[in-house]
């Protein structure tokens, strides 16, 4: 045998096996996929469920313009006022509270020494939509906070107290909820002043 002949015959099976390492790998993933997929009909209502989330967090995530955070995070700071809020789940136990609500809180930090009043417009964007951008005007969507000197004043689970929260969505749903979801927000015309 020639050496070019040699050559080409290591040539060819070293191809070879190559190509039946390639096979081998697009088998085994072929079979996990089918693996996954008959794992996932096996448990059909489990798989509903899931996608069903996986849905709704696909939906949130393609509309989503305020980070959905659990933490304080600052959302305005003017000189005279620190704004800042926070998604929290809320199940309150007492009258008057936020009950099977996903909510946003607001905290208002007066940076001064003086009483201040802050005054402002809120636009609501549901599911990447502004939900109330056509009646900005209307009164319920206008709100004031006071603040004395350093005083903070924070939104939660057990007060109502006007401006400091929004309901961002139902927990859970039962028939004639709404699934929406709050996806943005926005505060506009936001002004401080000082009070006597």
């Amino acid at each position: 045998m020639q050496p070019f002949d040699v050559c080409f015959s290591l040539y060819k099976k070293s191809r070879k096996i190559m190509m039946m390492k390639i096979i081998v790998n697009h088998l085994t993933l072929l079979v996990l996929v089918m693996s996954a997929s008959l794992s996932a009909s096996a448990n059909c209502e489990d798989a509903r469920s899931a996608s069903e989330l996986d849905l709704t967090k696909i939906r949130t995530a393609l509309y989503e313009d305020v980070a959905r955070v659990e933490t304080w995070t600052v959302f305005k700071a003017l000189s005279s006022v620190k704004i800042e809020y926070k998604f929290q789940e809320c199940n309150s136990t007492v009258q008057g509270g936020f009950k099977n609500l996903n909510m946003v809180f607001f905290r208002f930090t007066n940076l001064t020494n003086s009483n201040i009043e802050v005054s402002y417009m809120r636009e609501l964007y549901f599911d990447g939509e502004c939900t109330n951008c056509d009646k900005l005007e209307r009164d319920d969507n206008h709100f004031t906070v006071a603040l004395g000197p350093k005083e903070v004043k924070t939104g939660n689970c057990d007060s109502q107290e006007e401006g400091l929260s929004i309901p961002a969505n139902f927990i859970r749903l039962v028939q004639g909820m709404s699934g929406t979801e709050l996806t943005d927000f926005k505060l506009i015309n936001l002004e401080t002043k000082v009070i006597k």
